[in-house]
């Protein structure tokens, strides 16, 4: 059985990604956010998410779930979907790992 992985390459590996979400996680991280260059503050940041972003895609499939829909929502396309530039470009610097503490030092008292 070949399904679809992501980046629309084919999976040989059925559901493995719906058999344990936190390998599909960890891979959408790796696709999105290599661990030099740019994204690397950011995909820090969501490597210690896992169980937020999952707690979202259990809400989501409530949601289904108490609309009277079948629960169709995989976690797999669910997280191709997730907005994870857009969220942590929300976030305040510090908590993006940007310090201006080079630009703006703290104030030093000496006392004689």
């Amino acid at each position: 059985m070949t399904t679809q992985g992501f980046g629309n390459i084919p999976w040989p590996y059925g559901d493995l990604f719906e058999d344990m979400p936190q390998l599909g996680f960890q891979t959408q991280l790796a696709n999105m956010f290599p661990r030099s260059g740019q994204g690397s503050n950011q995909g820090r940041y969501w490597a210690n998410r896992f169980g937020q972003v999952q707690n979202e895609y259990l809400g989501a499939v409530g949601q289904q779930l108490q609309s009277g829909q079948p629960p169709t929502l995989r976690f797999q396309d669910f997280l191709s979907q997730y907005p994870f530039t857009s969220r942590f470009s929300a976030l305040p610097p510090e908590a993006r790992g940007q310090v201006n503490q080079r630009f703006n030092p703290r104030t030093r008292w000496l006392t004689f």
